[in-house]
């Protein structure tokens, strides 16, 4: 019996998590091809979880997640940093510029204090539209794709889920869901439609600094068995994926030694170090470390935590069920 945690999460069958893996291989492929066609993207970058190379929600939902990666180049963007919001941007459009084919659909207009009316800034509202777009006529086209995939566009990505007994009038049961997030790259670095986990965008001019393929390459095998049995631990969910995976990750700088030895060592180094941040109020970001990713958590959550956290039976947790 798994103490102190909470079997939100029962494991899925190999044969339909396989099932669900091959399917998403192949249908982000054909996704792939259909953007690159239309010049609205370079390349899909699926990316696994934190965890084991997919999600699982709170209804037992296989997902999937995948970057759909958009280059412009840095002489024709301005990054624009908002000085009261660390980690978040505007790409604002150089006047020089003259617009590619098809770049004016994803572009609105704003007002920067001390400019000049109408400064044209790339958009997310207008990308995932443009997206949507053509993912439903990718979709429409594809005999694999057709009849098996809806989409749903609300947010700030774009979320297929896919039945693939449907049938006639029935739908079936969904094997599992992608969020395709639109990411657009100017060298090095990546600026997505999402906000960091817990948060919201000030607007759709607003774009997100991503270090996610920097943190999915930091991730070792223990340091996800780790973060796999944070996410089950009781009361845990008052905590985002992203907070944990940022202790772990800052945990890591001081730990090398992740195997399934020191396996229970570092988890309590990880609780130890979660409940300082706790104390202090204060999360740094891995990568923008004046971000604290405590500013939203109210100070009762914080001190609950702190309670759980220091009552925690560390020696009594099954590392071995929640690893297999």
């Amino acid at each position: 019996m798994i103490r102190d945690s909470e079997d939100r999460h029962p494991k899925h069958s190999s044969k339909k998590t396989e099932r669900a893996m091959s399917t998403n291989s192949i249908f982000m492929s054909i996704v792939e091809q259909h953007l690159k066609r239309q010049a609205i993207c370079d390349h899909v970058e699926t990316t696994e979880s934190a965890y084991d190379g997919l999600m699982i929600d709170e209804a037992d939902n296989i997902q999937f997640e995948a970057l759909l990666i958009m280059p412009i180049s840095r002489s024709d963007i301005e990054v624009m940093k908002i000085s009261n919001r660390p980690g978040y941007v505007w790409l604002k459009l150089l006047h020089a510029t003259e617009l590619k084919p098809g770049f004016g659909r994803v572009l609105s207009y704003k007002k920067f204090a001390g400019g000049l009316p109408g400064e044209r800034c790339l958009d997310a509202k207008y990308t995932l539209d443009v997206i949507s777009e053509e993912l439903q006529k990718c979709i429409s086209e594809s005999k694999q794709m057709n009849g098996k995939v809806k989409l749903n566009c609300t947010g700030p990505v774009v979320r297929m889920e896919v039945y693939p007994n449907s049938w006639m009038l029935s739908w079936g049961h969904r094997l599992y869901t992608v969020e395709i997030v639109p990411t657009y790259k100017l060298g090095d670095d990546l600026y997505e439609s999402r906000p960091i986990e817990g948060y919201e965008m000030l607007d759709p001019t607003t774009w997100h600094q991503s270090f996610i393929l920097q943190e999915r390459k930091m991730l070792c095998e223990g340091s996800k068995k780790a973060l796999r049995i944070l996410r089950r631990l009781r009361d845990f969910h008052n905590f985002t994926s992203y907070q944990l995976k940022t202790v772990v990750l800052h945990e890591m700088d001081v730990n090398q030694d992740w195997s399934e030895l020191m396996l229970r060592k570092r988890l309590a180094d990880v609780l130890e170090r979660l409940e300082k941040c706790l104390h202090a109020k204060n999360l740094p970001h891995y990568f923008s470390p004046e971000i604290n990713l405590l500013s939203d958590m109210p100070l009762s959550t914080m001190a609950y935590m702190c309670y759980r956290i220091q009552r925690l039976p560390v020696n009594e947790i099954e590392i071995f069920d929640f690893c297999g």
